[in-house]
């Protein structure tokens, strides 16, 4: 081969290289929406279980999702509700005492096709929680949180759709992980806040309230990082009032071939 062939031959492996990031982020979301809470499931989601309990101090709540949909808003006071619609009859794995909350679908059983569809609506109090952590595999959550207090709250989102509305909650520290999946986060308003957030083939959407401070440091591979839905070129971005601010966000952002968009146009709904 001659040295001509031998270089148009690295310049089209270069071409394809450089292609390979938007194609990785576009296959991702390409899949993502149609893969996420069908399950190969028919039929609607029937009533299978209501559970309820009280905490009598500052609880740790873990909740896993199967495939499907979830739904989890606040109500004053310290009682807690579980309302679990499955397509096959299956129930969730509940685990309470007065301190915790463990529930987990099947579907984290191994036997995900078998597992059928979830629809769950999960009422929390608006007493203290220590921690919050929440799974969201294969399926679309709506997490609503007014009047929330929480201590740490950790999202891991795979292949899934999150929305989460923290915009009237109180939150000290959130982690987050999103693989092959998107993330809507509103932050909180009125409180102090510290993060870190991992976005893999994903999206990340954050929305911050006026009024709030907001610093964002980001590192990452083939990552695109945008404010106001204008690109951004550096590794820190922080709001013109982040001195200013009464209250401020602090987030450390890592991405690798995914997309961060802070205040974009649409919003965070």
């Amino acid at each position: 081969m001659g040295r001509s062939s031998t270089r148009a031959l690295g310049a089209a492996r270069d071409r394809r290289a450089a292609a390979l990031p938007g194609l990785v982020l576009g296959s991702a979301f390409a899949i993502a929406p149609r893969f996420v809470g069908d399950c190969g499931a028919r039929g609607e989601p029937a009533s299978v279980a209501t559970t309820r309990g009280v905490f009598d101090g500052p609880a740790t709540v873990s909740v896993r999702s199967g495939c499907g949909s979830m739904h989890l808003s606040t109500a004053p006071g310290n009682a807690w509700q579980l309302n679990a619609r499955n397509t096959s009859g299956r129930t969730p794995r509940i685990d309470s005492s007065a301190r915790s909350l463990a529930v987990a679908g099947t579907s984290h059983d191994g036997d995900f096709f078998d597992a059928g569809r979830d629809a769950w609506d999960l009422t929390l109090p608006t007493s203290e929680l220590d921690d919050l952590s929440l799974v969201v595999f294969a399926g679309h959550a709506q997490v609503d949180l007014p009047g929330a207090r929480i201590d740490r709250l950790a999202l891991t989102v795979n292949a899934a759709e999150t929305a989460v509305d923290a915009s009237a909650a109180s939150i000290a520290e959130v982690s987050a992980v999103v693989n092959v999946g998107s993330l809507s986060f509103e932050l909180p308003a009125a409180s102090d806040l510290t993060g870190s957030l991992r976005v893999g083939a994903g999206e990340l959407r954050i929305c911050a309230p006026p009024g709030l401070g907001l610093r964002v440091t980001s590192i990452g591979t083939g990552e695109r990082i945008s404010v106001d839905s204008v690109a951004q070129r550096t590794s820190e971005w922080q709001s013109p009032d982040y001195a200013s601010a009464t209250h401020r966000a602090d987030l450390r952002v890592s991405a690798t071939f995914g997309a961060v968009d802070i205040n974009p146009a649409g919003g965070c709904k």
